[in-house]
C-alpha cells in the first residue's frame, strides 16, 4: 500500500463527501418514498372508487336479476306462463273445432254426391210405368198422347193447357 498520510487521506474523504453530495441524495430519496407514497394512496382511493362502483354494480346486477325471474304480471292480471298456457289452449281448441268442421264437411259432401247420384237415378227412372194407373193418371196419359200439356200457375194450380201438334 501506499503511505498516505492522514491529512491527504482526511482531504480525499471530504472530497469524496463534498462529490457525493449526501444530502442532496436523500433529498432523491425521500422524494421517491414520497411519490411512492402518493402512488399507493392514489391507487389505494382508486382501488376504494372502483370496489364501490363494483358493489353498486353488482346490487344493480341482483336486483335486475331479481327482477327477470319474477314473473311478470300483466294487464290482465296474468302471468306470462299463464298468457301461454290460455294460448296453448285457444290454439288446441281451435285445431280441435278445425278437426271437426273438416269431417263435418267431408261428411256432408259426401251426403250431397250421395243425393245427386240418387237425384239423377231417379230423374232417369220412368215414374209412369211403375205406379199403378188411377182414373187421373189415365186420364193424364191420355192428355199427354194427345198432345195437350197442362200449365202451372204460381199457386201450383193447373189453369191452362196448350195443346201442341201431333
Amino acid at each position: 500500500m501506499s503511505d498516505l498520510t492522514i491529512e491527504e487521506t482526511l482531504a480525499i474523504s471530504q472530497q469524496t463527501m463534498h462529490t457525493l453530495q449526501p444530502s442532496s441524495d436523500l433529498d432523491l430519496i425521500r422524494r421517491i418514498n414520497n411519490d411512492f407514497d402518493e402512488g399507493t394512496e392514489n391507487w389505494e382511493r382508486e382501488l376504494k372508487n372502483d370496489q364501490n362502483v363494483l358493489r353498486a354494480l353488482s346490487r344493480k346486477m341482483e336486483l335486475v336479476k331479481a327482477d327477470a325471474s319474477k314473473p311478470t304480471v300483466g294487464e290482465d292480471g296474468l302471468t306470462h306462463t299463464q298468457r301461454l298456457e290460455n294460448l296453448d289452449r285457444e290454439k288446441f281448441e281451435a285445431a280441435h273445432a278445425i278437426n271437426e268442421l273438416e269431417s263435418s264437411v267431408n261428411s256432408l259432401a259426401l251426403a250431397v254426391e250421395q243425393l245427386k247420384r240418387e237425384a239423377e237415378a231417379l230423374a232417369n227412372r220412368n215414374v209412369e210405368y211403375e205406379l199403378p194407373l188411377d182414373y187421373t193418371a189415365i186420364q193424364l196419359k191420355l192428355y199427354r198422347s194427345l198432345g195437350i200439356e197442362f200449365l202451372e200457375d204460381g199457386a201450383g194450380n193447373f189453369t191452362k193447357a196448350r195443346i201442341s201438334k201431333c
